[in-house]
């Protein structure tokens, strides 16, 4: 198979593989784990977010940005893109190890030195992998880039429950088996590629460093407010609820994170090919046919994943029960976040990133507002209402926002399944009688329908699947 199919299906292959790793690993932690002890995991995957989005600068996505553009040695590229991010790093480290016991007892209401030891190994590891990955997503190693991507979930999964069945039952074995799986596929990366390819060490190139700063340094406080609208949900929990509904509620995410995979791959494969597709002149109404399949495959995971649910409840364990009323809003966070990717280009194809800034500002404000509201009246479901509405309006943001500075796409196609899917998942969080599933099914139906009958006008499937090899 040639062509775009089959550069996806490269790309697919290993966060596919790992989402299936890392979704068999979920139940079995969670049939071992209570749910209070799951919640504590919750914070701290929070800082961990918040010291990469701080460590990176947004230098990784100047490098992607860069990459295609930059006629001197990519090696050279690469060298200079990871220097800003590791002395970030070793800053970090020092600031963790200073003041580690009140650091940890913040996360985990207790001192844990150990995780706060692995965390600081795992630190400038994590730098590398970041770009070693991004090098081989640019030159689009599909197979490559897969096969990390495969080892590192299957590091962790079998560490994590190593550790459970051997050490202990408590979020300690879950922590540690997430950054130990990670450091050991980190060095296995860097010795296979350093293998095979030298860095190109020189002097630095301070105008290319000072480029790359230039973009990415507006999208920080973006990152940084992207943290805030990721994590208000959990802050929100900890605050007016209790460890065990954040462990609950963290379960939900997990069976979100299914559709999460298919955001990472999407974004993967997508970016470089967008990019190369602007330098090449392509035809807009392409850019235009790729975001309707999205988001009609979106939707389509979308409806499905409501269908099974209570399977997917179950499988977790009866403790977590709960947690398919908090799913269905939830589902919004990856859906919005992959349709805008094709929604988006306007706004890093004219450099004009610190609209990412007000964006993430504004989402996180409505995410704030709706969590204060509703989750002292109704818990998790609040939360997860307050999220889901903050990424839509997310969404919406960035895409009008876009149009502005690239073509005046149409907006209807957008609104129309958003507002469908926006009823169902009210239906699916409130009514909880066994009609339910006959009118997803019904939804489901209608919805396949409908999309068929739009993107059929304006989609031109064979034309995609040969296109721009």
């Amino acid at each position: 198979m040639n062509g775009i199919l089959n550069k996806f299906l490269k790309f697919a292959l290993g966060p596919i593989t790992g989402a299936i790793i890392g979704f068999i690993t979920v139940p079995i932690t969670t049939w071992i784990v209570s749910p209070e002890q799951f919640g504590l995991t919750t914070m701290f995957t929070l800082f961990q977010t918040l010291i990469t989005s701080f460590i990176y600068l947004g230098i990784d996505q100047a490098y992607v940005r860069e990459y295609n553009e930059y006629k001197d040695s990519k090696k050279k590229l690469l060298f200079n893109a990871m220097i800003v991010p590791l002395v970030l790093a070793g800053i970090i480290m020092v600031i963790l190890a200073i003041f580690m016991n009140p650091i940890s007892q913040y996360l985990f209401k207790e001192i844990n030195i150990t995780i706060m030891i692995v965390l600081i190994i795992w630190l400038p590891l994590v730098v590398i992998e970041r770009f070693l990955m991004l090098q081989i997503r640019m030159q689009e190693k599909g197979l490559q880039y897969s096969f990390f991507t495969i080892v590192m979930q299957l590091n962790i999964m079998i560490i994590t429950i190593a550790l459970l069945l051997t050490f202990e039952k408590t979020y300690t074995s879950i922590v540690l088996g997430a950054l130990v799986g990670q450091i050991i596929s980190i060095i296995v990366l860097i010795s296979i590629y350093f293998k095979n390819n030298r860095l190109d060490i020189t002097l630095p190139d301070f105008q290319l460093i000072k480029r790359m700063l230039y973009y990415s340094l507006p999208i920080l406080p973006a990152m940084v407010v992207n943290w805030m609208l990721n994590s208000t949900d959990r802050i929100a929990l900890d605050y007016f609820s209790t460890i065990e509904n954040i462990g609950i509620y963290f379960a939900a995410m997990k069976i979100v994170s299914v559709l999460a995979m298919v955001q990472s791959i999407f974004a993967t494969f997508w970016l470089p090919i967008a990019y190369r597709w602007h330098e090449e002149k392509v035809d807009t109404k392409q850019f235009t046919q790729i975001s309707y399949i999205v988001m009609f495959v979106m939707g389509i995971f979308f409806i499905g994943i409501l269908l099974f649910k209570e399977v997917a409840i179950w499988i977790l364990s009866p403790e977590y029960s709960e947690a398919q009323y908090i799913l269905p809003f939830l589902l919004f966070m990856p859906i919005m976040y992959t349709v805008s990717e094709t929604t988006v280009l306007g706004i890093s194809l004219s450099r004009k990133t610190h609209w990412n800034i007000w964006i993430s500002c504004i989402a996180a404000i409505v995410n704030i507002i709706l969590n204060i509201i509703l989750v002292p009246k109704i818990g998790a479901i609040g939360a997860a209402i307050g999220t889901g509405c903050a990424y839509i309006v997310f969404f919406f943001l960035r895409t009008i926002i876009s149009r502005k500075y690239w073509y005046q796409f149409n907006l209807s196609f957008y609104v129309i399944n958003i507002i469908f899917l926006m009823v169902i998942a009210t239906i699916n969080v409130f009514i909880r009688a066994q009609v339910v599933y006959m009118i997803n099914i019904f939804s489901l139906l209608l919805f396949i329908i409908l999309n068929v009958f739009i993107i059929s006008k304006v989609v031109d499937i064979k034309r995609i699947i040969k296109i721009r090899r």
